[in-house]
């Protein structure tokens, strides 16, 4: 699954769900590659709002395409921490125990969850024209 990535850059979490990104560890070129042996991460989220979200370090969910591989667990605390409320930009930290250096910049944003469930009428929202009046006197 693709993360959703919002007009300012940042990474937008549902508030409603928990999402869990693989954590992966990188050669020179890019590549992805095992972690090394005994390596351990710790996460934490950073900046104004850190509260708003709670990271830690889990596995991906079973049904993954990579279920058990180690993940960033991401954890909304809020409704919303976005620029609609002037929230959100949080960063998050990672610290390797076997040294390696951190490539993750991007800073999250949590969101409501706005995916369309049902359909109705806006009786707030409505407008007239004019017609003749119909030729039937009704039932």
């Amino acid at each position: 699954m693709a993360l959703n990535i919002l007009p300012n850059g940042n990474i937008g979490l549902q508030s409603d769900q928990v999402t869990f990104i693989h954590l992966s560890a990188f050669s020179a070129s890019g590549a992805m590659v095992p972690n090394p042996s005994g390596d351990v991460d710790t996460v934490a989220a950073t900046g104004t709002f850190a509260a708003s979200l709670a990271f830690s370090v889990g596995v991906m969910p079973a049904g993954s395409s990579d279920a058990g591989d180690p993940a960033v667990v991401c954890t909304p605390l809020v409704l919303e921490s976005d620029v609609g409320n002037a929230g959100g930009n949080i960063g998050l930290t990672i610290t390797d125990s076997a040294g390696l250096t951190q490539t993750v910049t991007k800073l999250f944003d949590i969101v409501p969850d706005v995916a369309a469930v049902s359909v109705g009428l806006d009786t707030t929202n409505s407008a007239v024209t004019s017609q003749p009046p119909p030729a039937a006197a009704g039932p």
